[in-house]
């Protein structure tokens, strides 16, 4: 079973997020942020040098992050939620006019569509103030040129002093929302405060915005959009000494000196960024779990010399950035994929040949681990994945299983995995060994997950009766829901479930299941209740190359 924000993840790149089962709790924070544009005026034509964007500049008014998922702090707040873009205001006391300037943060572009560039006063209608079609509006390009990359807008409309409580400022980036907030979760202006003490713009020494600061120092870049700070190390007399987030010191090893070296991690790794002085590289990663490092991709300084590298900062994907699985190609060529809503599917490195991958997990701490059937030379094999390559790095075989299934317990942190006609195994995630067994069941089972508490584990048995199930076909095959507790055993048939044959199956948010089924075209999953086997939902995504998914 994946960890609860994966299962989410599930929902969500499959497009069934927008059930009631999937709803979230109601905010218990108030996330509004009160902006007072400086008294001013500005004057849109696409060039910037007229704005104070310095760091701590009386122009600047909020950050705009993805979703516009921001904190009661004015930061953004949320898993994967970055800045994308800073917002500038200004406001003319004399004309009442209000102008604002966005502009893109680290390395992240703006897109250039009209309908997604925007102000909303919400106080004063749904219609935007001001958007990409207006007149007093403007794209600004580097250096003022006009061209096909952006680094955000300007935009002036007319506006009463006053306080306004519901205002939203909007770019689409990277083809991220990046905005200041959410319908009825957005900031407040008030503007003509400051109309007795305006203040002269002043020039800026940069008319391109540097990127964003998430510490002390220069220049501030922060992970890729779509990936976490997985760990940060800074050069301290002699060594790399881990900085943050707290809790991840154990993910990434380095070896090396400021001039470069080599790292290893757990996995997950996608990006490293170097910095050094003033300047910093950020580089993707050729495998998730390590890769070397040197101060020479690091650009030189104004005075031609490469700096040595003062920090390092590891990125990995977001928990729901991506989700994978196993297709199971013919009898057992099998290929590892990944799905967004964004980009769709994409085949994770070369076909693996007779690997016959049965099972699929992700460890607690962020490791993807595959089991094998036994239609191959490696029967019953544990293998960790690279989960950006999708390269097989086999721990152990345990011939002759056939592991159809494995599952991390949420609690305990235990891999259990189900060998056919054997039963529940304790796998040890370190070696790949198995211990026989630990619940013995003669049945096929073709994948099984743990309950969100750890208490239950779930798996659906394809009765054959007393055929064989290797040589019988599984169509039309009687499919029974069965639970496990370490308390009670294996339960009698809870329900009963119609339908094509199922090889996968996850727990989702609320205990409902999530199952995938066996070479039924788009029609991937449904969604049943555990109690009942009534099914909620039927459906999958259209378009997709694998219809026989082994695990998810």
């Amino acid at each position: 079973m994946l960890n609860n924000k994966l299962s989410i993840c599930i929902a969500l790149a499959l497009g069934i997020a927008s059930m009631p089962i999937f709803a979230k709790p109601a905010a218990t924070v108030d996330h509004n942020t009160s902006v007072t544009p400086v008294a001013g005026t500005a004057t849109v034509d696409g060039d910037i040098s007229e704005w104070n964007i310095s760091n701590g500049s009386p122009d600047f008014s909020a950050n705009m992050c993805t979703a516009g998922s921001i904190g009661a702090d004015g930061n953004c707040e949320g898993n994967g939620k970055v800045q994308l873009s800073t917002m500038y205001s200004r406001y003319d006391c004399a004309t009442n006019t209000m102008y604002v300037m966005v502009l893109r943060e680290g390395e992240y572009w703006p897109n250039k569509s009209a309908s997604d560039a925007w102000v909303k006063i919400y106080d004063l209608g749904q219609s935007p103030q001001v958007d990409g079609n207006s007149s007093t509006f403007s794209w600004v390009s580097p250096n003022g040129v006009e061209g096909s990359t952006l680094i955000g807008y300007e935009a002036s409309f007319t506006l009463a002093a006053g306080t306004y409580s519901d205002v939203q400022v909007h770019l689409n980036v990277d083809s991220n929302t990046s905005s200041t907030g959410k319908i009825d979760d957005t900031m407040s202006i008030t503007v003509g405060e400051n109309c007795s003490m305006p203040e002269e713009p002043t020039v800026p020494d940069s008319e391109e915005p540097t990127a964003p600061e998430p510490e002390t120092g220069n220049p501030n870049v922060s992970c890729p959009a779509g990936t976490e700070l997985m760990a940060k190390f800074e050069w301290n007399d002699g060594g790399y000494v881990f900085e943050k987030p707290e809790g991840n010191d154990s993910i990434v090893t380095i070896d090396g000196n400021e001039a470069g070296g080599s790292w290893t991690s757990t996995g997950g790794i996608t990006h490293v960024i170097l910095k050094g002085g003033t300047e910093t590289n950020t580089a993707e990663t050729d495998s998730a779990n390590g890769g070397d490092f040197t101060k020479d991709s690091i650009p030189a300084n104004g005075g031609g010399q490469t700096p040595d590298i003062s920090n390092i900062q590891f990125c990995g994907l977001t928990a729901c950035s991506y989700v994978y699985g196993v297709h199971d190609r013919g009898l057992n060529d099998s290929i590892i994929f990944k799905y967004s809503d964004a980009t769709g599917f994409s085949q994770l490195g070369e076909v693996h040949n007779g690997a016959d991958i049965e099972g699929l997990d992700i460890s607690p701490d962020g490791v993807m681990y595959a089991s094998a059937g036994d239609d191959t030379s490696n029967p019953g094999a544990i293998y960790t994945v690279d989960m950006v390559t999708g390269a097989l790095d086999r721990l152990k075989v345990n011939d002759p299983l056939e592991i159809d299934g494995i599952s991390f317990n949420p609690i305990t942190g235990i891999l259990n995995g189900w060998a056919q006609d054997v039963g529940l195994l304790t796998i040890d995630s370190d070696t790949g060994e198995v211990t026989l067994p630990t619940v013995g069941y003669n049945g096929e089972v073709e994948d099984i997950s743990w309950s969100n508490d750890g208490s239950t584990l779930y798996f659906i048995d394809s009765e054959h009766g007393n055929n064989d199930p290797d040589a019988a076909s599984d169509k039309g095959v009687k499919q029974t829901l069965r639970s496990y507790t370490p308390a009670g055993g294996i339960s009698e048939a809870v329900c009963g479930i119609q339908g094509p044959e199922i090889e996968a199956i996850e727990v989702l948010q609320d205990n409902t299941l999530l199952v995938g089924y066996h070479e039924n075209g788009n029609q991937m999953v449904k969604i049943v209740n555990p109690d009942t086997c009534e099914v909620t939902f039927d459906g999958g995504v259209d378009g997709t190359p694998y219809n026989d998914i082994e695990g998810l």
